[in-house]
């Protein structure tokens, strides 16, 4: 499908869209049921109109959640996700979240970090930059260039 061809379909979609959220406004109903319906009609045009901006952008309208992405790699390129998980939540890890509840702790082989918040582990990253500790703050006595 082209751009030209792209758009258009995601034009129509936004116009289909729409008018169903006009007709469903204009009903009048009431309720819990036609409250939900609208809040999704609103929902799918506003995706809508995302992927249509990322359409024009020269960009794929479509995305892949962090969870598709993850499950592909786990069962279309065959990474073991049980070991990657139990590489990162060693027991040194499990003691420093004890201990602080949540901050930014190097990993066991000090190579990058891992961001934990409130006991879970929330991102990663590379060893480019101080980590922060008890609630955000760098340790006692260090300021945020660690010295």
């Amino acid at each position: 499908m082209n751009k030209t061809e792209k758009r258009d379909r995601l034009l129509s979609i936004l116009k289909q869209k729409r008018s169903q959220l006009q007709a469903l406004m204009l009903s009048g109903a009431d309720g819990l049921r036609h409250s939900h319906r609208m809040a999704r009609l609103r929902g799918v045009i506003t995706k809508t109109q995302q992927a249509l901006t990322r359409a024009n952008a020269g960009e794929s309208a479509l995305r892949a959640s962090d969870h598709a992405i993850l499950r592909y790699l786990e069962r279309a390129k065959g990474v073991d996700v049980e070991a990657v998980k139990a590489e990162m939540l060693t027991d040194e890890m499990e003691e420093r979240a004890l201990e602080f509840h949540s901050g930014e702790f190097p990993a066991a082989d000090g190579s990058y970090y891992l961001n934990v918040k409130d006991f879970v582990v929330v991102t990663c990253y590379e060893k480019l930059r101080t980590p922060k500790l008890r609630g955000g703050k760098p340790p006692e006595g260090k300021n945020r260039k660690g010295r």
